[in-house]
C-alpha cells in the first residue's frame, strides 16, 4: 500500500453491478499504489434461487474474507465491517464468487486514497 506523502486525495465512492454466472466477479480493482477502505458491501439475490457466495481480495493470492455464506432467494446480505486493501507496485482486486449460476446484485461503498 502507498503511504501518505502530503499530496493526494481521498474520495468517497461506490460501484455496483450484477453477477450473472457461476464464477468470480471483480467488484473493485485497486490500482497500484492506492489504498481502498471498503465501508460496506450489499448483496441481493434476484434470481429466486438460494445461493452461497465467497468474498475475497486477490493481491497475487486469494485472501478469503468470508466463504460459503448462504443467501436465500430474494434475500439481502450486508457486510458493514470496514477493511482496507491495496498493494504497493501492483493491483489488488475485491472479488465476489458463487458456485452456481447466480443472479446477485451488488453494491460497494468505499473510500479511495490515491497517493500517487
Amino acid at each position: 500500500m502507498a503511504y501518505p506523502s502530503g499530496n493526494g486525495s481521498e474520495r468517497l465512492m461506490y460501484v455496483a453491478d450484477v453477477m450473472n454466472a457461476a464464477a468470480a466477479d471483480d467488484m473493485l480493482v485497486a490500482a497500484a499504489d492506492t489504498t481502498v477502505l471498503v465501508k460496506s458491501i450489499v448483496l441481493c439475490e434476484m434470481g429466486n434461487a438460494a445461493e452461497t457466495f465467497t468474498i475475497k481480495v486477490n493481491d497475487g493470492a486469494d485472501r478469503i474474507l468470508c466463504t460459503g455464506v448462504s443467501l436465500p432467494a430474494y434475500g439481502t446480505y450486508v457486510w458493514n465491517d470496514v477493511f482496507v486493501f491495496g498493494k504497493t507496485g501492483g493491483t489488488s482486486t475485491l472479488k465476489l464468487a458463487s458456485g452456481s449460476s447466480a443472479t446477485i446484485h451488488w453494491y460497494v461503498t468505499y473510500i479511495l486514497q490515491d497517493w500517487t
